[in-house]
């Protein structure tokens, strides 16, 4: 942590109208093994902690999907001692469009023996097959988009229409 500073607001850096008790801090992470950092927030509320973090630095490869890079990372975790539960965010944006689109991902991340082991970027918006440097060299693809999609190292996964049809459709790179 550095460039600590101790805030005490009427909001909260989500947008909350209230008491905020919190610090503001320059954090430095390990994000799939790239040193990321981050500016951040840190509240404190009765049994509540709160971070949000971003980040202005980019991810190449995440999760090992060599044809995405990710920008504009943002983290928030929020964790409720009294209901014993929490929640963590994590959203980024790809570093080159998707053809003309820069759609929002999500990112469910996952841990082995406490290391991010995998995760899981989803895309809720239209992309054309053609759009995704993975899938534009496969025939026809200009003809085609997801609907939503969730991509993995082990491949793409999600939904499309074909002839008023929704279906699903799934593709993986094969060596």
């Amino acid at each position: 942590m550095r460039q600590n500073n101790f805030k005490i607001t009427d909001k909260s850096p989500s947008g909350d109208v209230g008491v905020w008790v919190g610090i503001a801090t320059d954090l430095s992470g390990n994000l799939m093994g790239q040193n990321i950092a981050f500016n951040s927030d840190i509240g404190f509320e009765d049994e509540k902690l709160s971070l949000k973090a971003s980040s202005d630095m980019s991810l190449p490869a995440p999760f090992g999907i060599e044809w995405l890079e990710l920008k504009n990372l943002e983290l928030a975790l929020a964790y409720d001692k009294k209901n014993r539960s929490g929640k963590l965010e994590f959203k980024a944006e790809p570093s080159k469009p998707f053809g003309e689109k820069t759609p929002k991902i999500s990112i469910d991340l996952n841990e082995e023996d406490g290391k991010l082991k995998a995760g899981i970027l989803k895309i809720e918006e239209e992309v054309a097959f053609s759009d995704l440097p993975i899938l534009a060299g496969v025939p026809h693809a200009e003809r085609f988009s997801f609907t939503f999609l969730e991509i993995s190292d082990s491949g793409i996964s999600g939904g499309s229409i074909l002839h008023d049809q929704s279906l699903d459709v799934v593709a993986f790179k094969q060596d």
